[in-house]
C-alpha cells in the first residue's frame, strides 16, 4: 500500500486509554473485599510512556468506591511538566470532555468538573507520581 506525501506528513497525537475487565467470576469476591473496608489491587505493572508502571486500587471510604490510579512518572516527565500534572495544551482532549475542570494555581492538581459536580481528581502525588482518584 503506498501512501501520498500529505498522508506520511500527518502526526498521530500520543494517547492512553486503560480498560479494566473484572472476571464475572470475581464480583462477589470483590464485592465482599469491599464490604469489609478491605483495599483491593486490581491492577499494578508497567504502563507506556511517559510513565514506568501503574498500580489501580479500589477500595469502600464512607459509602463509596473509590478508584485510585498511581501512574510513576519517568524523568522525561518531570523535566517537561516540573512538579503539574501536565500542561493545559497536552491535556486538552481530556479537558475537552471535562470543559468545568480546574487546576490549581501551581498546576499540580486538576479536578475534572461536568455539569457542576467532581468526576474525579488528578494530584502530583510526589516527584515520581501522579494519583488520579474518582468516587462513584
Amino acid at each position: 500500500m503506498q501512501t501520498t506525501p500529505e498522508a506520511s506528513e500527518k502526526k498521530i497525537a500520543p494517547s492512553a486509554s486503560f480498560q479494566l475487565r473484572i472476571d464475572p467470576d470475581r464480583t462477589n469476591w470483590l464485592y465482599s473485599a469491599l464490604a469489609t473496608g478491605t483495599r483491593v489491587e486490581l491492577f499494578n505493572g508497567q504502563f507506556p510512556e511517559p510513565f514506568t508502571k501503574m498500580e489501580y486500587v479500589a477500595n469502600a471510604e464512607q459509602q463509596h468506591l473509590v478508584l485510585t490510579a498511581a501512574l510513576e512518572v519517568n524523568a522525561s516527565f518531570t523535566e517537561r511538566y516540573g512538579l503539574t500534572v501536565g500542561s493545559p495544551k497536552d491535556l486538552d482532549p481530556l479537558l475537552k470532555r471535562y470543559p468545568q475542570a480546574l487546576f490549581t494555581p501551581d498546576g499540580a492538581r486538576l479536578g475534572l468538573v461536568r455539569d457542576n459536580q467532581v468526576q474525579g481528581v488528578i494530584t502530583r502525588g510526589n516527584q515520581n507520581q501522579i494519583l488520579i482518584q474518582r468516587e462513584l
